[in-house]
C-alpha cells in the first residue's frame, strides 16, 4: 500500500489553509497519508491560531506535522521537508494552501499513478473561483528562440467534467503527485528559480528520464490563485529565462514535445 506525504507551504492565510485541510479530510478515503505543513513566517497570532486548529481538528495528531521556517524559498523549503522530515512515505503530493478539493483528488491521483507505468508526475484539473479552468496540464510550444508557456484550456468552462487520464507535458505543483524515488532521481526542486516554473522543469526532467506526466481527469479542485498570488513581472521574466535556458540546453531530447 502506498503511503502519501502531503506537503503544504503556508504563511498567514489561515482561512484558506483551513478550507484546504477540511477538504482533504472530507474527500479522502485513503488512510495512509501524512500532512506536512511548512509555515514560512506567519505572524505569531496566526501561527497560534493554526496550532489550535490542528489540535482541535486532527484528532490523530500522528498524521500532521507543523514545521517552521523563517524564510520562503519554494524549492529549498520543500526539499528540506522531504529530506529532513518525511518518514516512510513513498509518494509525495505538493499542495498549495489555496487548494480546495471538489472530488476525492488524492484517491484518484494515486489510482492514476498505480494504473500507469513510468509515471513522472500526476496532476489534477484545477478551477478558478468563477468555475473556469485554471489548469489542465502545462502548455509548452517552441517558436524559434522563444518558448510559449501557459495552461491547456485556460479560462474555458467544462461544467466540472470528469475525464479519462490525459498525457500532458507537465503539471502545476499547486496540486501534483510524484514518486519519492523519482523526485530524488531527477534531482529534487532546482534552486535557481525565484518565484515560479520550478514545476515545469521538474516535468521536463521526468520526460528526460522517459517518464510520463499525466493529468488525472477525475481529480477536480479549486485553486484560489487570484486571491493569494500577486505576480511580480521582473521575477517572472527571470524565471522564464532560467527555464528557457534549461530547455535549450536539452533541446535535442525535448524537441519532440515542443
Amino acid at each position: 500500500m502506498n503511503k502519501l506525504a502531503i506537503i503544504i507551504l503556508h504563511k498567514n492565510l489561515n482561512e484558506m489553509l483551513f478550507k484546504c485541510l477540511k477538504s482533504i479530510q472530507e474527500k479522502t478515503t485513503l488512510k495512509e497519508y501524512h500532512v506536512y505543513i511548512a509555515d514560512t513566517g506567519s505572524e505569531k497570532s496566526n501561527l497560534f491560531e493554526l496550532q489550535l486548529y490542528l489540535k482541535e481538528n486532527f484528532k490523530q495528531r500522528k498524521n500532521v506535522t507543523l514545521i517552521s521556517f523563517d524564510y520562503y524559498d519554494f524549492g529549498k523549503n520543500v526539499n528540506e521537508v522531504i529530506q529532513t522530515h518525511l518518514k516512510d512515505e513513498d509518494l509525495i503530493v505538493f499542495c498549495n494552501n489555496d487548494i480546495e478539493f471538489i472530488t476525492n483528488c488524492l484517491d484518484e491521483m494515486v489510482n492514476t499513478y498505480t494504473m500507469h507505468q513510468n509515471v513522472g508526475t500526476v496532476g489534477a484539473k484545477l478551477y478558478y473561483q468563477d468555475n473556469s479552468i485554471q489548469h489542465k496540464g502545462i502548455y509548452l510550444k517552441r517558436d524559434n528562440n522563444n518558448i510559449a508557456i501557459s495552461h491547456n484550456n485556460l479560462r474555458e468552462r467544462d461544467n466540472f467534467q470528469i475525464e479519462n487520464d490525459l498525457f500532458v507535458k507537465g503539471n502545476t505543483a499547486a496540486l501534483m503527485l510524484i514518486d519519492k524515488n523519482t523526485f530524488e532521481q531527477i534531482g529534487r526542486f532546482p534552486f535557481n528559480y525565484i518565484d515560479s516554473l520550478h514545476d515545469v522543469e521538474i516535468a521536463l526532467r521526468c520526460f528526460l528520464q522517459n517518464k510520463h506526466n499525466i493529468l488525472c481527469g477525475k481529480a477536480l479542485a479549486y485553486h484560489y490563485e487570484s486571491q493569494t498570488r500577486k505576480s511580480n513581472g521582473r521575477l517572472v521574466t527571470q524565471d522564464y529565462q532560467t527555464l528557457k535556458s534549461f530547455i535549450f540546453q536539452n533541446l535535442t531530447q525535448l524537441e519532440s514535445i515542443l
